[in-house]
């Protein structure tokens, strides 16, 4: 079980006002290595005044004293590692000097159980580190929380964002490093900004006739395509007011024409703003929440707890951007990754792209698509033959953009309100792996891009029973694609899309349905193969069998 550790700095005179008893040895064993005493709660005399810590902390009977130091951090009144051997008595009496001495300022260190999926996730983002073990177990939780009630999601709070990082590899596991690590992104993306965005551009929705000589009609044209898109991009009510929407767009701008800039073979896609948009809301949501009511902030002023910043937005967006096109959207974005003769085979229906393997993630996007269309016909071969036997009609027409702007369209709000967009199903998509490395597990043995699959084949499948009802095609495509009943060629009301927890629920039940299927498929070509092998062997260079 993780812990979280949290620190306590008592400056002023007086008593504590807590209880400690010492550890049996059945609980030494069990509690962390260096545990010194346990807190049983609050304790003031009758007519004392309240207590150093029970006035300024949140202690929970339960939390574990780890240290108790003076003067500086690092003087530690004679408890040595050796002393965590001897008897309970003995670290109780030490502890009960160090504390009588009334010694200020006192740091005190404790730890607690995280029973709580906000526990859970706290003990895995703050300090101290606990390196390679904090991932799966943060993976897990983020998963969990993701496919409960929406309000469960709320264990996140302003921690999403620096999640989100950690999850796709833009920090390390280290939060100790995480500062360094976010000045040195900052700088870089600065730097690069002043070099490739020309005083001309910054401020002006055009470029001069004098810039447009300095710089190459492509870099001119990129200019242009990404201003287009990002002027209609949509931003969620409640994430970014009114006021900021024209700073945030000239933000996310400059971060998807540098990034287009800098990653010549990507270049600027249409749809990569959404993405943008979605990471920037998350970021500022999680600079603008109020942190005093939280355990690893406010009362409990945890020393290396991270902080967003709301001066330095678009240097994280830009750095969580790239960290995300290189995940779940790697290879995606680049066409030229489907002119090979493998994309060739899979949009045939030849072979299976292999969405995990450590080579590529297998083709583009019309690979991927056509992945899903095989997925479509293996886990709802009813669906799969309304849509690709009557209707004609393939994944690379409707589910071209749920795949390229992760859904974040979907669910966006529409004119009369209702449903809008919700950052659960990237919390669980990021969260599903993040890595090659044996520190970063992956679910079924499978990666981003198979959750993203799942996620657009869950969605096709909630919505086969308004499928039914339609009465052609294009009545069809118009639910696929804009969620809106046809009814004598006049389109009606839009309908809302499946609850992102039911998506992901289903898109759970669905992959653990393909994974037993794919097995016992796997299962009969073996035994196919060993029939072969066997007749080859016994009846093989063309003789006759024996009778």
């Amino acid at each position: 079980m993780p812990y979280i550790y949290f620190d306590v700095c008592v400056t002023g005179a007086g008593s504590l006002g807590i209880q400690l008893r010492s550890l049996s040895q059945d609980e030494r064993d069990i509690l962390p290595a260096g545990a010194l005493l346990l807190l049983l709660g609050y304790h003031r005399p009758q007519g004392s005044p309240e207590g150093m810590l029970e006035k300024d902390y949140m202690l929970h009977a339960g939390d574990i004293l780890m240290s108790i130091t003076g003067n500086t951090e690092n003087a530690n009144f004679g408890l040595d590692d050796k002393d965590f051997t001897y008897q309970g008595s003995f670290v109780m009496e030490e502890v009960s000097k160090i504390i009588l001495s009334e010694t200020r300022p006192l740091y005190l260190r404790f730890a607690r159980e995280a029973t709580s999926l906000a526990d859970i996730i706290q003990s895995c983002l703050l300090p101290p580190p606990t390196l390679n073990t904090c991932i799966p177990v943060l993976r897990a939780a983020i998963r969990r929380a993701a496919i409960q009630k929406d309000a469960s999601l709320d264990a996140l709070n302003g921690l999403r964002a620096l999640a989100w990082r950690v999850l796709l590899g833009s920090f390390s596991i280290n939060p100790l490093s995480w500062e360094e690590e976010a000045s040195n992104q900052r700088k870089l993306y600065q730097e690069h900004a002043r070099e490739i965005i020309k005083s001309d551009f910054i401020g002006g929705e055009e470029l001069s006739a004098e810039a447009e000589q300095r710089v190459t009609p492509e870099i001119c044209e990129l200019w242009a395509s990404v201003q287009r898109d990002v002027v209609r991009t949509y931003f969620t009510p409640g994430f970014v007011s009114d006021d900021d929407i024209g700073l945030r767009r000239a933000q996310m701008h400059r971060v998807l024409f540098v990034y287009a800039v800098l990653n010549r073979g990507v270049g600027y896609v249409q749809g990569m703003n959404e993405i943008c948009a979605g990471l920037m809301e998350v970021l500022i949501q999680c600079c603008n929440l109020e942190h005093d009511d939280s355990y690893r902030r406010g009362k409990l002023r945890m020393k290396g707890a991270w902080k967003e910043n709301l001066e330095f937005v678009e240097e994280d967006v830009f750095w969580l951007f790239s960290a995300v096109v290189a995940g779940p959207c790697r290879d995606a974005f680049i066409a030229d990754n489907d002119s090979s003769h493998r994309a060739e085979q899979v949009a045939a229906g030849i072979t299976p792209v292999n969405l995990s393997s450590p080579e590529g993630l297998g083709g583009g996007l019309v690979c991927r698509l056509s992945e899903l269309e095989r997925r479509i016909k293996l886990v709802s071969p009813g669906v799969y033959k309304l849509l690709h036997n009557k209707w004609k009609i393939r994944p690379h027409i409707y589910a071209a953009r749920w795949y390229s702007v992760l859904f974040r369209r979907e669910y966006q709000k529409d004119d009369n309100g209702g449903f809008g967009w919700r950052p659960n199903l990237w919390d669980y998509l990021f969260a599903f792996t993040g890595g090659d490395d044996s520190t970063r597990p992956r679910p079924y043995g499978e990666s981003q891009a198979d959750c993203l699959l799942d996620y657009c084949c869950a969605f096709v499948t909630l919505l086969h029973s308004e499928l039914a009802k339609c009465a052609d095609a294009n009545a069809g495509l118009s639910m696929l694609i804009s969620r809106r009943k046809v009814v004598q060629m006049t389109c009606g009301d839009r309908i809302p899309p499946p609850n992102s927890h039911e998506l992901l629920l289903e898109a759970q039940r669905l992959r653990q349905l393909r994974n037993k299927v794919e097995y016992h498929n796997q299962i009969k070509a073996d035994v196919v193969q060993a029939v072969g092998n066997l007749k080859d062997f016994f009846f093989g260079n063309g003789a006759a069998p024996v009778k």
